[in-house]
């Protein structure tokens, strides 16, 4: 029973979660910049991540980014790509639902 005294069967959770890669790229010539292009592909978990992160980005579809980054002789970049899902959990077990719900009455 939930705290009205109703009896719970079941609910759907939905959630977010966020995904961070780190790319650090170098110019490894000491005597030429260089453009390095960066092709990042979204996780599939959860039913498919997107791609949140904007700069740089000169090519983008929901799930695949192109970076572009023009690096004098020797220089290093640091870039963080941002990905983000919502997608649902479904509880459905007694005890799964209980916890649930003396969780929501101890905050």
């Amino acid at each position: 029973r939930n705290g009205r005294g109703e009896f719970v069967t079941g609910c759907e959770l939905v959630k977010s979660a966020t995904r961070v890669t780190r790319y650090q790229v170098t110019n490894n010539s000491s005597s030429r910049a260089c453009v390095l292009y960066v092709d990042h592909t979204a996780a599939c978990e959860h039913g498919g991540f997107a791609i949140a992160t904007t700069s740089r980005c000169i090519k983008a579809t929901t799930s695949f980014s192109r970076f572009r980054f023009e690096l004098a002789p020797t220089a290093e970049a640091e870039h963080l790509v941002s990905e983000e899902a919502t997608y649902t959990t479904s509880l459905s077990e007694p005890s799964a639902l209980q916890e649930l719900l003396d969780r929501d009455e101890a905050s």
